[in-house]
């Protein structure tokens, strides 16, 4: 069974990141994958010490719960990864979590890691109303992809959000999150 797993990384459960997140994961559900999400927020992820040990050795120098995420990561078939956009980016605990990544590099820049076959989807969601207003949090997503090596990644932006839950009311977001769980198993 294919598994999907979606990284929230808002602290606001419920909002309306976790609701588009939630569709993706009920998308897959209903193509027969099994899935799992996972809230940022809720694990002890320190800041990027820039020690560079991790380019030394196979894994980071910290002793924390982002070797978690990335055991999760792994051994799935599919992986989400979403934030609101605060103050123009992710949230600062998503930042967090993908500074560390950096340990997915070797010194010589060779990956640790092949996620070529790790499918990939970025969900960003924002109360402002233009479509620019969005795009540094999601190149910032797309970032875990990268260092996955895995060029192709779903997008779901949500923009006009505000308060929780006002993602039920936009026609047609919800369905394309759920569409985006779909191609996400096929």
């Amino acid at each position: 069974m294919k598994k999907v797993l979606a990284l929230c990384g808002s602290a606001r459960r419920g909002g309306n990141t976790d609701l588009l997140l939630q569709e993706i994961l009920l998308g897959a559900e209903n193509y027969g994958a099994s899935t799992e999400k996972l809230y940022i927020t809720d694990f002890n992820i320190k800041p990027c010490l820039g020690c560079t040990i991790c380019k030394q050795q196979e894994d980071c120098a910290q002793d924390d719960d982002y070797r978690l995420l990335l055991d999760s990561i792994q051994n799935s078939h599919a992986v989400i990864i979403g934030s609101p956009v605060y103050m123009g980016q992710v949230t600062g605990q998503t930042k967090l979590f993908i500074d560390r990544l950096y340990q997915l590099r070797r010194g010589d820049r060779t990956l640790k890691f092949d996620g070529s076959q790790i499918r990939g989807a970025a969900v960003v969601t924002c109360g402002a109303p233009s479509q620019e207003h969005p795009q540094a949090a999601l190149a910032s997503l797309k970032l875990l992809f990268r260092f996955l090596n895995q060029p192709k990644v779903a997008e779901v932006v949500g923009t006009s959000l505000g308060p929780r839950g006002s993602v039920r009311e936009r026609d047609g977001l919800l369905e394309e999150a759920r569409e985006v769980g779909r191609k996400l198993v096929q």
